[in-house]
């Protein structure tokens, strides 16, 4: 089975709450109905809530010079539901970090590439309370 992305959740959900069956979704996101069903399946939507444990990558976004693009990747069951954050600076990166796990009810863990962006994973561990793994 591949996993479905962020945005194909989000169609699924959205469609779901406006009555569409699952063959219908099936069809108009180009998966199998099978892979939906199992998507909607409440055991599914449980685990995805009290899972919790997220890698974390950065890259330069080409935009501007130092902004990094902060890839956060939740590892469930061998899928992965990706958000994509966007900071400043590789200094920005940290708070940026903090913001995004407050609104995380179930981490526990953050694991992060060894780039600089991550010299204040100390910072991250104390205000989270979620311990800082290096890959």
């Amino acid at each position: 089975m591949t996993s479905l992305s962020s945005q194909e959740r989000t169609v699924i959900q959205t469609l779901l709450e406006l009555n569409y069956s699952v063959r219908v979704i099936a069809r108009f996101i180009k998966r199998s109905p099978s892979t939906v069903s199992i998507e909607t399946r409440p055991e599914s939507v449980k685990a995805r809530q009290t899972f919790g444990h997220f890698e974390v990558d950065t890259m330069q976004s080409g935009k501007r010079r130092g902004d990094v693009l902060v890839t956060i990747t939740e590892r469930l069951s061998r899928q992965h539901i990706v958000r994509q954050v966007t900071g400043r600076n590789s200094q920005a990166v940290t708070p940026v970090l903090i913001r995004f796990f407050q609104g995380i009810k179930n981490a526990k863990s953050i694991t992060v590439d060894r780039g600089r962006e991550f010299a204040k994973y100390n910072e991250i561990e104390q205000k989270l309370g979620i311990p800082v793994y290096f890959a």
